[in-house]
């Protein structure tokens, strides 16, 4: 469902989401206390938009479940190279390394 590339910059990447019926990707972010360190792209009427809607919802909806059902994982508790392991393939080692899994009482 997650898919990484890269973009001009060697250093830079996006994670593309996959199986949603919209061009959509995630990117990195400065980090804030209480939010990711990661932010949502649509490609809506030609042009890319963070803005909160209802297909936005349901985009986050769809990588969620996939992420809870697959390595028990919550979405919104997942920094940005967390992601890029589990699109790397990875995300068993993210599941066994997350504090939440660890027990470290974080969540």
């Amino acid at each position: 469902m997650l898919e990484i590339a890269r973009q001009p910059s060697p250093t830079a990447c996006r994670l593309i989401v996959q199986n949603v019926p919209a061009q959509v990707w995630i990117t990195k972010k400065p980090w804030r206390y209480g939010s990711p360190d990661w932010e949502f792209w649509i490609v809506r009427d030609g042009a890319p938009v963070r803005a909160r809607g209802q297909f936005r919802l349901e985009i986050q909806s769809r990588l969620r479940a996939w992420l809870l059902q697959r390595y028990h994982l919550r979405l919104l508790t997942l920094s940005f190279d967390e992601l890029l392991r589990v699109a790397k393939g990875d995300g068993r080692s993210v599941a066994r390394d997350h504090p939440r899994m660890r027990g470290d009482g974080l969540l």
